[in-house]
């Protein structure tokens, strides 16, 4: 892994799991080859290395049609960037116009603009058409005009190369039939504008309206993921209801697969556009979680979590299981983030601030295209939990659902082909649960184990918390939403008041206001994933009901918006 020591000691560490000592204080060299400086969201200069546009505030789409989290999205991925580089610009809401996006200024001054950096992120709403043209509405009118297509795009020919769209639909996947009845490539929206690109990152789906898709991608890659499945779990840690998208490119097949399955370094060079490939995640989930609804206690338990987690003996003992030598294991590198680093031959243990564990134990064996047995690997998950003490003293785990990863490829030359998908690698996912009831979190209570298709065990995701006790002590007053009025017991919600709850934070999310259905739900929110478990993220575990809305927008041009938003309320009221 790209790293290297800073000679001199640090005393302490932000890393509440591992005892204060002496560790050995590691920067990482950054994702271009050459770090200038430490200059965190340093916007200033033209190195031509990153640039970012992020809207909130949509002028032709009304004030429904506003976000709330693109700009700290986008400010996240600037963080992580610039502990090494410069960036050139950041424009938000109605610095945001059409000019930047087309040839005649989308590298003006040689500063500012989509194709004056390598890496290009922008965040806000996105949509495709039926023709496979992406829209992306802006946040100011230029020429009269306030939408960027990708139609009226010429990229790649001056600096661009990777190209982040944290929007909806950007970039879509003919596999996937149910969802794209067209059958939209990569190739039919990107090809014409594309004179040079690496890579694209984007959405089949519609996506939630989150802030940590650039802090995560930022994270993941310094736990030392490829620029690929950084950001497909960027994605997943946010929702399993979305379809992240990645497409890298070519002058043959394998040089396209190469960057899409090992890319890790920003890279300057262009690269011919004779093949396409791509790669996403799709969810397996057993048919009684769809079924069966968990039936929640008489009374609010709240778990007692205990605040060690991952410390330094049991994380010790891990990497010494996932064949550290006892020379790597003498000390941990402390980033200055506080994560703990334990680095290895072609593998990487990080132990985040909250505890989490990530391993990244060596690359994919893209190249096997023949698919993992389902449940050869879930066989295999579920000895490695038992053998790495995954499970038990406190951590109960059921096995929750597989997430199975797909790659595909093609090409537009000649006639074009589009060739056969196949999945390059099947993750078992177990969930925490405490007396029955599972965890809702997406990146907390979690195990999750990743195979390729030689059955190696190429990744490592654990989230959970040891369980050391229940506090079942009622509030001595609550107020009913409906009523209005203080009641003195704890109980469970009635179906009529919790949609209310529900309601009342997804208007306080959105910003706009929801009419109520006869049972309280929110009309013109449409539920694409209903839950209720106990929530891990906190310091302790309440029993929580989870949704997942997706909300129409507007329309900009006559293409139509949405957005996705995750709800949270208590269970007991």
């Amino acid at each position: 892994m790209e790293r290297r020591e800073v000679l001199q000691r640090y005393g302490g560490t932000k890393n509440k799991n591992f005892k204060k000592m002496d560790y050995k204080l590691i920067e990482m060299a950054g994702p271009f080859a050459e770090r200038v400086a430490n200059l965190a969201l340093n916007i200033a200069g033209s190195e031509d290395r990153y640039g970012a546009h992020s809207i909130q505030v949509f002028p032709s789409m009304g004030a429904a049609g506003n976000l709330h989290q693109t700009h700290a999205d986008a400010r996240g991925f600037m963080e992580w960037y610039g502990n090494w580089n410069r960036g050139n610009f950041w424009y938000t809401d109605a610095g945001v116009k059409v000019w930047a996006y087309e040839e005649a200024f989308d590298n003006w001054q040689d500063s500012y603009g989509m194709d004056a950096v390598v890496v290009f992120y922008h965040s806000g709403h996105g949509g495709m058409n039926n023709a496979g043209v992406f829209f992306a509405p802006l946040g100011g009118t230029w020429d009269n005009r306030i939408n960027a297509l990708s139609s009226n795009m010429v990229i790649g020919n001056e600096q661009l190369k990777y190209l982040f769209w944290s929007t909806c639909q950007s970039l879509k996947i003919p596999d996937i039939a149910d969802v794209n009845p067209d059958r939209l490539s990569p190739i039919s929206t990107w090809h014409g504008p594309n004179r040079g690109l690496r890579m694209i990152f984007g959405f089949q789906s519609n996506s939630v309206d989150n802030p940590d898709y650039g802090k995560n991608f930022g994270n993941n890659w310094n736990a030392g993921q490829k620029f690929s499945e950084a950001w497909i779990n960027a994605s997943w840690a946010i929702s399993q209801n979305q379809i992240p998208t990645v497409c890298a490119m070519g002058a043959t097949r394998e040089e396209a697969d190469n960057i899409l399955y090992n890319e890790r370094l920003f890279q300057w060079g262009a690269v011919a556009k004779n093949w396409y490939s791509w790669r996403w995640g799709g969810f397996v989930r057993p048919v009684f979680q769809n079924a069966d609804r968990q039936e929640m206690p008489k009374k609010p338990d709240v778990l007692l979590f205990e605040n060690a987690g991952f410390d330094q003996k049991r994380t010790a003992a891990l990497c010494k299981k996932l064949g550290f030598s006892e020379k790597e294991l003498v000390s941990f590198g402390i980033e200055r983030s506080g994560n703990i680093v334990a680095s290895g031959k072609e593998k990487q243990l990080t132990v985040d601030t909250e505890g989490r564990i990530t391993a990244v134990l060596g690359a994919t064996n893209y190249k096997n295209t023949t698919a993992l047995s389902q449940d050869k690997a879930i066989s295999m998950a579920e000895k490695a939990i038992t053998e790495l003490k995954f499970k038990g003293n406190g951590v109960d785990l059921v096995f929750d659902s597989l997430r199975i990863d797909k790659g595909q490829a093609g090409t537009s030359k000649g006639s074009g082909t589009i060739e056969d998908a196949y999945i390059t690698d099947t993750t078992v996912i177990f969930r925490q649960v405490h007396q029955g009831i599972r965890s809702i979190n997406n990146n907390h209570g979690l195990v999750m184990l990743s195979y390729d298709n030689d059955g190696k065990l190429t990744r490592i995701h654990n989230s959970t918390k040891k369980i050391i006790g229940v506090n079942s002590k009622s509030q001595a007053h609550i107020n009913d939403p409906i009523k209005g009025k203080k009641v003195n017991k704890v109980e469970l919600l009635s179906d009529l008041n919790l949609n209310e709850k529900l309601r009342q934070k997804l208007m306080s999310l959105d910003g706009q206001e929801f009419a109520t259905s006869r049972n309280n739900s929110p009309i013109g929110a449409e539920i694409i994933e209903a839950k209720e478990g106990f929530d891990f993220s906190g310091t302790t575990g309440e029993l929580v009901a989870h949704r997942e809305y997706s909300v129409e927008k507007g329309e900009s041009d006559g293409q139509s918006f949405a957005k996705v938003y995750k709800v949270r309320v208590p269970l007991f009221g």
